[in-house]
């Protein structure tokens, strides 16, 4: 990290544990955050925040403490979508990319499915080409969030997916 911002000051109580496996169920996101920085955590670059509702930031973490870090978005958008961009990049460079699936539909539909949230971003490319999915539409799905596309239209998608946002896509 060339440009860093000291942490003194600064009380980060979530921390984005990038050694936890990338979800694979609806909402095992969330078990990849902690309430605090766990000591046994060496050496990582990681994302962390000072709580729910603050900042993000990406950081370099030596035995439970941040030493450096960079608040997020580095350039334009949301901290969020920056903060979920890295960690994305994190697993995929870990062999642990995040995964998206694609299922079948109604006659020759397609849903794609996440199980984290989409950065917002990518959201709206997807609003454009095809339909997202009510809530309990991803209940029955088995997915946090999902469009339904028409089959022509998901090869460039899956490319966005694999390319833009380093996800694994599977068919299932």
């Amino acid at each position: 990290m060339a440009s860093t911002q000291s942490p003194d000051g600064l009380d980060f109580q979530r921390f984005l544990d990038p050694s936890r496996p990338t979800p694979k169920g609806m909402t095992d996101y969330r078990n990849r955050w902690f309430n605090g920085i766990p000591r046994r955590v060496t050496e990582q670059i990681a994302v962390v925040r000072e709580s729910n509702s603050g900042p993000w930031f990406f950081a370099e973490v030596k035995g439970g403490e941040v030493t450096r870090c960079l608040p997020l978005p580095i350039s334009t958008g949301r901290a969020c979508d920056a903060g979920w961009r890295l960690q994305h990049g994190l697993d995929a460079v870990r062999g642990s990319a995040p995964i998206a699936r694609i299922g079948d539909d109604r006659g020759t539909d397609k849903i794609l499915k996440l199980y984290s949230p989409p950065l917002q971003w990518a959201a709206r490319r997807w609003g454009l080409v095809g339909n997202p999915l009510s809530r309990e539409e991803c209940r029955t799905q088995e997915c946090l969030f999902g469009w339904r596309f028409a089959a022509a239209d998901l090869a460039d998608e899956i490319a966005f997916l694999r390319d833009e946002l380093w996800h694994l896509v599977e068919y299932k």
